[in-house]
């Protein structure tokens, strides 16, 4: 035996280092749950790899399924795309890209990424087409799993009355709920905070500590200029926002408009300290007529007269 080959059981010598090349190839393609495949258009032969078995739940000792029983592998919306893309790299030899949803044997479905490009003999001619499928299915999962939460946070943010709000570091709104739009109004994503101050304010400074690092809320009351103009003011609870590293990427705040409440809340004040007022009117009154009293007492007592008013009232 020659060195660096062994036999295949044939009398062939197979180099050694070919053997371990198509071993790491068939390692590499477990890990990664991918699979080749090559069609021979003439004979609709069809060749696997032993992932490309795994894959798609067959025993790697069986046939692969030709391109005619191909159809039974996948679900019929992801067949009718691969089967155009395949005519259209059959015709043009363009190659394609794109997710398909097989069904194995057993009936369980797994979503697949598959590629394909043509094989061009000596002539020029296309005679077949080679690719790899990829399957995807916990990726999928997990993009399928993140979105439908992203709906469901963002269902419940949108159903949320108060308006929220988040900016970046730079005090620059990036993101709003549907009250924060119909506040502030649609263009109100890429400006900065600031824009919408009405006088003179001391907002920035009261949650720098925010932007530093903090992790408490904060509690500020800002008037803001509302999308038609209107001075309101805002009841603002904050809190910062920071990366899987701890660095503060900006803040996010949710906002009620208290203008009403508060004015109301004034003018039942006013109301009351006119009632203080008057009830002190009256008491100093009291006062007043109880001293004219005592006044007419003592004039009737040096006049000699019985008439007399009570000192105390009644």
């Amino acid at each position: 035996m020659e060195k660096n080959t062994i036999t295949n059981g044939k009398d062939q010598h197979i180099p050694e280092a070919l053997l371990q090349s198509e071993k790491d190839l068939r390692e590499a393609q477990r890990l990664a749950h991918i699979g080749s495949w090559k069609w021979i258009a003439s004979t609709d032969t069809v060749t696997w790899s032993e992932e490309l078995y795994h894959i798609n739940g067959r025993n790697p000792g069986s046939p692969a399924p030709s391109y005619a029983e191909m159809s039974y592998c996948y679900v019929t919306e992801s067949w009718e795309r691969l089967s155009a893309v395949v005519k259209k790299a059959l015709e043009t030899g363009e190659s394609y890209e794109l997710e398909l949803e097989i069904i194995r044997p057993d009936g369980t479905k797994r979503y697949t990424f598959a590629r394909g490009e043509s094989d061009i003999n000596a002539e020029g001619k296309i005679v077949g087409l080679h690719g790899t499928v990829q399957d995807i299915t916990e990726h999928k999962q997990t993009v399928n799993a993140f979105n439908a939460l992203s709906l469901r946070h963002t269902a419940i943010l949108e159903a949320v009355p108060e308006i929220i709000m988040e900016v970046d570091n730079n005090k620059v709104y990036t993101w709003a709920n549907q009250a924060g739009l119909d506040f502030f109004g649609e263009g109100v994503i890429g400006k900065e905070v600031s824009l919408y101050f009405e006088g003179e304010q001391n907002t920035y400074a009261e949650v720098q500590s925010l932007f530093n690092g903090a992790e408490n809320v904060f509690y500020v009351e800002s008037w803001q200029r509302r999308k038609d103009g209107q001075k309101r003011l805002l009841a603002w609870w904050c809190h910062g926002l920071k990366d899987e590293n701890k660095n503060v990427t900006g803040a996010i705040s949710s906002a009620r408009d208290i203008t009403d409440q508060v004015l109301v809340m004034n003018k039942i004040q006013e109301q009351l300290s006119e009632l203080k007022r008057w009830q002190q009117v009256m008491l100093n009154r009291e006062d007043r007529i109880r001293e004219l009293k005592r006044e007419v007492n003592d004039l009737c007592t040096r006049l000699n007269k019985t008439i007399s008013y009570p000192s105390q009232g009644e």
